[in-house]
């Protein structure tokens, strides 16, 4: 039980680590995302003709265009694209570790409480001190008595031979 928590608080650690990094992931592509669109309008303002419509909203009059903005490519949007997907994914693999990992111990959890008179698995390991020393007495005794037992045996194999040899 206590490895498979310890596992558990792992990847719990690694799914915390993999949240903060889709977040990072995700404000960067945002901000990148941002400068992109304003450096597309500033290539379209500077295609722009008194007169003619605009592109995108189709009028004439163009009193405050976009101004010309040290752009961000679309390559540069597709990679912070990229990289937020692939921060995506590796949030949702660690995710998908952590639920798996505590079905397990959820289960192994709900088998040892079912197999005991206790209320939740602190008090399961509150008494198994206890189980464990009363089960090694119960051993201890056991032990004990196939010897005599076994020493029982022997005396009544050593009278039977006697009493064959009477006969």
């Amino acid at each position: 039980w206590q490895s498979l928590n310890d596992e558990l608080q792992t990847l719990l650690d690694i799914s915390d680590k993999a949240e903060a990094e889709l977040g990072k992931k995700t404000g960067e592509h945002q901000a990148v995302f941002n400068a992109f669109m304003h450096s597309q309008a500033g290539i379209l303002a500077k295609k722009l003709v008194d007169g003619s419509p605009c592109p995108v909203c189709g009028s004439l009059d163009h009193p405050t265009p976009a101004l010309d903005a040290e752009g961000v490519s679309e390559e540069d949007y597709n990679l912070a694209q990229s990289a937020m997907e692939q921060a995506r994914k590796d949030y949702d693999a660690a995710i998908a570790k952590v639920k798996t990992k505590g079905g397990v111990l959820s289960q192994l959890e709900k088998n040892l409480l079912d197999q005991s008179d206790c209320k939740d698995i602190q008090d399961l390991f509150t008494k198994l001190p206890d189980w464990l020393t009363a089960s090694q007495a119960d051993a201890d005794n056991k032990e004990k008595a196939a010897a005599a037992l076994k020493e029982q045996l022997e005396q009544w194999t050593l009278k039977s031979a006697r009493l064959s040899e009477l006969d």
